[in-house]
């Protein structure tokens, strides 16, 4: 009897995976379709949802950004302080660039904001990430916010573009930033998307129209096809 190893046949499937700012449950029609007269305003995930693995009943034990790469990407949650921010934020970790690593899977994390901001690309580079991308690396101020990063839209773009050039298998993660607060969206939309009870509302509905225009581009791509596709948030609206 032979034994054989599960990596031994591993279909090496791209891992893409999305980390969006703010996106409580309370926006995502399709996870409260028992409330037929409320408000909601992700269209584009909805469209996904019925065509994917959705976990309809999620929690979180974390309310800061800071908080959520080490919980998405190393399952190491905020227990009571963010994991960064505790003495055990130098031990050596496993994550989901040093488990791939050993696949021969490259990996880069992307975050419209400024190059450091809140310590990402620290906590990435110690979780064994390649290489990070921010603001700096965009180097277009044209599609900057003037308060917080890249908008989504342009940033995705950018994004889907590098990943282009990837070399496959490859984990690529992405951090949204225009769903942050003060939810600043380009001129040109300033009468696109409708209010309502959030001060974020229109933010959240600008992310999901760049995730969707990510998608129209990604899906042209020739590593689309054998892609894993990951969506999460860091937190709730706060």
């Amino acid at each position: 009897q032979s034994y054989h190893h599960p990596s031994d046949s591993m279909k090496k499937k791209n891992v893409v995976i999305f980390v969006v700012e703010s996106l409580s449950r309370e926006f995502v029609g399709a996870l409260n379709d028992e409330r037929k007269d409320y408000q909601f305003f992700t269209p584009f995930l909805d469209s996904l949802i019925p065509h994917s693995l959705t976990f309809k009943y999620a929690f979180a034990n974390g309310k800061r950004s800071i908080e959520a790469l080490p919980s998405v990407t190393a399952s190491i949650p905020s227990l009571t302080e963010a994991y960064v921010l505790t003495p055990y934020s130098s031990d050596d970790i496993n994550s989901l660039a040093s488990v791939l690593k050993k696949h021969r899977y490259g990996s880069s994390f992307f975050h419209g904001a400024h190059e450091g901001s809140m310590g990402f690309s620290a906590f990435m580079k110690m979780a064994g990430v390649d290489r990070s991308y921010s603001k700096k690396d965009y180097n277009n101020d044209n599609d900057y916010d003037g308060t917080w990063g890249i908008y989504d839209e342009e940033f995705l773009q950018y994004w889907a573009k590098n990943i282009d050039t990837f070399k496959q298998p490859f984990y690529t993660e992405l951090f949204t930033v225009s769903s942050h607060h003060p939810y600043k969206l380009p001129d040109r939309y300033k009468d696109t998307f409708k209010a309502g009870p959030q001060d974020n509302d229109k933010a959240v509905q600008y992310t999901d129209m760049s995730i969707r225009k990510f998608f129209e581009t990604a899906s042209k791509m020739p590593w689309y096809k054998n892609t894993v596709f990951v969506i999460t948030a860091d937190h709730a609206a706060t």
